[in-house]
């Protein structure tokens, strides 16, 4: 019995914000049984709490850090679902040791478009390389307009950072070529074989069109 209690928030479906909405003492309900339900009780619990818009933004917010690995993962599901996007959550989430939060985050903020670049600038100052490659990697199918938020990770310090821009202008396309051309005659091997290979891609593209 001892979800009974709180079961009486997650009621049937749609309820639940509506319940919280009118009923802010109920707001901690949804949030204890996200933090401690099973695994139905926790996505009836994210769900509502999704309803309920940006006021739950900063509960959801201080969920990202948890060390349980499912508790985090909801959390960033949640915020990845918010409508409008919780920009500054998102960068949070992006910037994550959590690959899984990384991925929930990466997909609203490509989602979210040109208005979400800024949220990328905490990854791409990660001290971890994974985070900042995660991120060139969603935004190089971000369009043109990420090409400056690209731009600077060609100097990143980690070869893997910098050949993970290069493959990000790559998937940028022709709006890249220019920048490709000059990375092909880079003093860096690693810079130099990504940017002839992503202008070979982009020759072999041009030429079946």
């Amino acid at each position: 019995m001892r979800w009974v209690g709180i079961g009486l928030v997650v009621c049937a479906l749609g309820c639940e914000a509506d319940f919280a909405r009118n009923d802010p003492g109920a707001l901690p309900s949804l949030f204890r049984l996200l933090d401690e339900g099973g695994v139905y009780e926790r996505a009836r619990a994210r769900d509502a709490l999704v309803a309920l818009g940006p006021m739950v933004v900063p509960g959801l917010r201080a969920r990202l850090g948890s060390p349980e690995s499912g508790l985090r993962l909801q959390a960033a599901r949640a915020l990845a679902s918010i409508q409008p996007r919780p920009l500054d959550a998102l960068a949070e989430a992006l910037a994550s040791p959590d690959i899984r939060v990384r991925e929930e985050a990466s997909a609203a903020l490509a989602e979210a478009g040109p208005p979400a670049l800024p949220a990328f600038e905490p990854a791409l100052a990660s001290p971890d390389h994974n985070v900042r490659e995660d991120a060139l990697a969603t935004l190089g199918g971000m369009g043109v307009d990420a090409l400056p938020w690209i731009g600077r990770s060609l100097g990143d310090a980690d070869p893997r950072v910098r050949h993970a821009a290069v493959r990000a202008l790559g998937e940028i396309g022709a709006p890249a070529r220019p920048r490709l051309e000059e990375l092909a005659g880079s003093d860096d091997p690693g810079v130099r074989r990504a940017a002839r290979e992503a202008l070979r891609s982009l020759d072999v593209g041009s030429a079946r069109s």
